[in-house]
């Protein structure tokens, strides 16, 4: 099952790209999220066997 929503937004491309980018105004117009926090930034690549994917952020 899935779900595809379309929605006629009116603004250049490169303004909606800059939007997108802003977590802040990211927030603001996609009302799926209450809370947006960008990645952590790419780290290298952990010893094998350790169990945490790079790039991703211990919880």
């Amino acid at each position: 099952m899935g779900l595809y929503i379309e929605a006629l937004i009116r603004t250049d491309p490169e303004r909606l790209w800059d939007r997108t980018q802003d977590p802040a105004q990211h927030q603001r117009w996609d009302l799926r999220f209450t809370e947006i926090q960008p990645p952590c930034p790419a780290r290298r690549a952990p010893p094998s066997g350790s169990g945490t994917r790079p790039g991703c952020c211990p919880s």
